[in-house]
């Protein structure tokens, strides 16, 4: 009954609104678990105590096919991986999309941020548009609608704006929920839509994974991909291009029939006050073209 731990609020001298998010909750403790039970390649085995469960166990023997046993009735052979198997492991390169995609558009930025650790200045955008997307999909995921107190507590709670006065970041929470309910009144949300749909494209020399923003489930059986963004810049049009080509290819390789690939301009819908999209060319030819 260790884990997982109780739920505690952050012990320091700093105010709740400095360092509210780093106690324990919850929440905190189901993420850690899932991550933890989904590096398992081979097998999975959780040891507890049979006298007083965590509640995690109690729900996985409840919910799904696990086997409920004594520590001395599991055979030797499940704690050991024979050395043959081992001599001659090679693990494939894995990389994010994003990654690739950075070295395409400029190997030297890649390599100052990502081989030195050097950042860019944080702009002002770069907080607010992924507090945007956090949002929205958060929304997704929900299914449910929101009302304006439900709102307003998911901002709080998910918006995290660097470097930026408080005033400041009150006027880019303002914005966002004023963005999130333009969206929310031109239908967005009543889409049949699969939300942070993780694809991966196993190549030759290595593995290639991204996550969708939120793939449409048409009536006709088909898909259709969306991606988020704040602004679009016509400098990063390519590259948001073969973001969306890159998806297309991997849910046509979990044997989904894809329609369209469309990138969604949130700036340009909320000035507009109707969806304002960029079809994106997924024929086979540009697809392939992305992925050789």
């Amino acid at each position: 009954n260790k884990f997982p731990v109780p739920e505690r609020k952050q012990r320091t001298s700093f105010s709740n609104k400095i360092a509210g998010r780093y106690g324990t909750s919850l929440e905190d403790e189901k993420r850690l678990f899932y991550v933890a039970l989904t590096r398992a390649k081979d097998r999975l085995i959780l040891l507890d105590s049979s006298s007083n469960k965590s509640k995690f166990s109690d729900f996985l023997l409840n919910n799904y096919s696990f086997q409920d046993r004594r520590y001395d009735s599991i055979h030797p052979h499940y704690w050991q991986i024979p050395l043959e198997s081992l001599s001659n492991l090679s693990h494939p390169v894995r990389l994010g999309l994003s990654d690739i995609l950075m070295f395409l558009d400029c190997p030297y930025q890649f390599g100052l941020r990502r081989k030195v650790g050097i950042q860019p200045i944080i702009g002002d955008e770069l907080g607010f548009g992924k507090g945007l997307h956090e949002i929205i999909q958060r929304r997704f995921l929900d299914k449910k609608e929101w009302n304006d107190k439900e709102l307003n507590e998911q901002i709080d709670k998910h918006v995290h704006i660097p470097y930026q006065s408080e005033d400041a970041e009150k006027k880019s929470k303002k914005s966002i929920l004023e963005r999130f309910k333009i969206l929310d009144l031109l239908g967005v949300f009543k889409h049949n839509i699969i939300a942070e749909e993780k694809v991966e494209v196993i190549l030759s020399n290595g593995i290639i994974d991204g996550n969708i923003d939120g793939i449409i489930q048409n009536s006709d059986k088909t898909v259709t991909i969306v991606d988020w963004k704040s602004n679009i810049h016509d400098e990063y049009l390519q590259r948001y291009e073969n973001q969306l080509r890159f998806y297309s290819y991997g849910l046509g390789m979990k044997g989904y029939k894809i329609k369209q690939a469309l990138i969604i301009d949130v700036a340009g819908s909320y000035k507009a006050n109707k969806i304002i999209s960029h079809q994106v060319d997924i024929n086979n030819n540009k697809v392939e073209d992305f992925i050789r």
